[in-house]
C-alpha cells in the first residue's frame, strides 16, 4: 500500500507576497528587483489572489490611473489544502496552463505554493509517465 504524501511536504514557504493595499507601484518594484513570474496577494494571511507579470505589464499603462492592486488581481489560479494529496495536485497540474498551486488552509491562510517544476522532479520517470506529468 502506498503511502499518502501531502502536498504541505512539498510546499515553497520562501514567497515574496503583496498586501492588497499595496499600490501598483510597490508591485513594480517588486518585478524590478525579482525575476518571479506572479506575486500573491494577501490580506494579512489570507490568500486574496495573484498578480501575474505578463498581464500586469501589459495592463499597467492602460490602468496606470488606479491607486489600487484590485483590477490586476487574478483569482483564476488553483488552490488546495495541506491535506490534499500530492497525487491530487499533480491532476491539478494537468488540467491548469498554471505552473503553480496556492496551499491555503481552512481560514484562507496562504501557507505556501507548489511549483509544477519542483512537484515533477520529484517522482521517478516511470510514475511521471503512468500519471501523465508532461515532461
Amino acid at each position: 500500500m502506498r503511502r499518502k504524501q501531502l502536498v504541505n511536504h512539498y510546499l515553497n514557504t520562501n514567497c515574496i507576497t503583496v498586501s492588497r493595499e499595496a499600490g501598483p507601484e510597490t508591485l513594480m518594484s517588486v518585478f524590478a528587483m525579482s525575476p518571479t513570474q506572479f506575486v500573491p496577494v494577501l490580506d494579512d494571511l489570507r490568500f486574496i489572489g495573484v498578480v501575474f507579470r505578463t498581464e500586469f505589464e501589459t495592463d499597467y499603462s492602460a490602468k496606470r490611473s488606479s491607486n489600487s492592486l484590485k483590477p490586476f488581481i487574478s483569482k483564476e489560479v488553483p488552490v488546495l489544502a495541506p491535506e490534499n494529496t500530492i497525487f491530487e495536485a499533480i491532476e491539478v497540474f494537468k488540467g491548469s496552463n498554471h505552473d503553480i498551486i496556492v496551499v491555503v488552509d481552512e481560514e484562507k491562510n496562504m501557507m505556501g505554493l507548489l511549483h509544477r517544476e519542483e512537484v515533477e522532479s520529484q517522482y521517478q520517470p516511470r510514475w511521471r509517465r503512468w500519471l501523465g506529468v508532461r515532461s
